[in-house]
């Protein structure tokens, strides 16, 4: 890796601070699906809105999307304009609920019932995964840098490759049928993020890693 010999790398995690648990709201009539993130290409938004598009057609009584984020450059303004015109004769298009920044995610995340990353960028280690699982809501994510860190496919979310929205549709539209297989991935999702991904964790491996580079 860079030239480093890979025996003396040492990986240490970012942490999260843990929060008492709030349940999610889970008496909704239709699934809420969400994404949080910059309004870029790289962030995959296309990518969010092709998944909706195509499980739109495979699930019977709608869905609610849930966008918050942002334009941060002229050109995530030109895709928002090309994405508007894509989707915009859709009938959920005009249902979407557009939240612009957050300054709590962890609300947000408990509003919704899974969030997709469909980041077709490199990402090292895509921070919103962690606050997803610490809020027990499970991801859909593209297998970009560091998500297979995060998420082990199946397990506490599920993983498709960069690009391939046909099958992530597929993939919510079977899990969106299973309520309790969803609600308990989340809580896995959770209990990773606690055991595997606290600051209390983090700072015990630095101070490890100290220790051993100091005797």
């Amino acid at each position: 890796v860079a030239g480093y010999e890979g025996a003396r790398l040492r990986v240490i995690h970012n942490g999260l601070r843990n929060e008492t648990f709030q349940a999610r709201a889970t008496n909704r009539d239709r699934p809420r699906l969400g994404f949080l993130g910059a309004f870029s290409e790289g962030k995959g938004l296309r990518g969010f809105f092709a998944i909706a598009d195509l499980l739109s057609k495979r699930i019977n009584g709608g869905l609610d999307l849930v966008v918050a984020g942002g334009v941060q450059d002229e050109a995530g303004e030109r895709m928002m304009r090309e994405i508007s015109t894509q989707y915009g004769g859709a009938d959920w298009w005009p249902e979407i609920q557009w939240c612009g920044w957050v300054s709590d995610p962890g609300s947000f995340l408990r509003s919704i019932d899974v969030l997709i990353f469909p980041s077709t960028d490199f990402d090292s280690f895509p921070t919103v995964l962690l606050e997803a699982g610490r809020a027990g809501v499970p991801t859909l994510a593209t297998q970009v840098g560091g998500v297979a860190e995060i998420i082990a496919n199946g397990v506490n979310g599920w993983i498709i490759e960069p690009q391939a929205w046909r099958m992530g549709a597929e993939v919510l539209a079977r899990l969106l049928s299973l309520p309790d297989e969803l609600r308990e991935c989340g809580m896995r999702a959770r209990s990773r993020v606690e055991q595997e991904f606290s600051v209390q964790k983090m700072v015990a491996d630095y101070m490890h890693l100290y220790s051993e580079l100091t005797e």
